[in-house]
């Protein structure tokens, strides 16, 4: 006797695939993201800047909010109901953003490249040799990283695209004072200086 055909996941289960899928995308296209919450698997990358990056990214998380409106809310238990609605909201909102081209004018004094990656060492913690290596990695992606996000912020300027001239000058002054600091202190530099003997 030939087994049964599969049956689709019912709508909860679809929600909850969907909540997964969500949550990798989020990962792809933002590594960072998985590092401060625990999430390992990509610590050996950082966010992929360029238009074709950020249109593959925004494409992705655009596809799963169409599959999380094509669940019927009205089949979904009232606990589900409450996530599809938190999921669309957090999807439609990073898809806003996107839609902004703000890569194209972000100047962020308080968490752009200049201040996020001098923070990585802080809690991208090394515990063994494979976290040194993906961390090695990640630090050697830094400066096709930067290029990524200085040519979209040259793209912008052409357009006529440009952050407020307040938040330009403090982050000018954030990059003025770290170029003005003596490599040996800069803080990407701390994990030289824990000791690994067991490796």
């Amino acid at each position: 006797m030939g087994s049964e055909a599969e049956q689709p996941p019912g709508p909860s289960q679809r929600l909850a695939e969907l909540a997964a899928a969500t949550w990798e995308a989020m990962l792809a296209a933002n590594p960072l993201l998985g590092t401060h919450v625990g999430d390992r698997r990509c610590d050996d990358r950082l966010p992929d800047l360029s238009p074709a990056g950020l249109a593959r990214d925004r494409g992705a998380l655009a596809t799963i909010a169409d599959s999380v409106r094509a669940v019927p809310s009205d089949h979904l238990p009232p606990s589900d109901r409450i996530t599809r609605s938190a999921l669309l909201s957090c999807l439609d909102s990073v898809l806003v953003q996107a839609e902004a081209a703000r890569a194209d004018w972000l100047v962020d004094p308080n968490s752009g490249p200049q201040v996020e990656l001098l923070r990585l060492a802080s809690y991208q913690r090394v515990d063994d040799p494979g976290q040194g290596r993906a961390l090695v990695a990640r630090w050697q992606a830094m400066g096709e990283h930067l290029d990524q996000y200085v040519a979209n912020l040259r793209r912008g300027l052409a357009e006529g695209r440009v952050a407020a001239a307040a938040v330009v000058r403090k982050t000018i002054d954030q990059v003025d004072g770290v170029l003005a600091t003596p490599l040996a202190d800069w803080p990407l530099l701390t994990p030289l200086h824990d000791h690994h003997p067991d490796w």
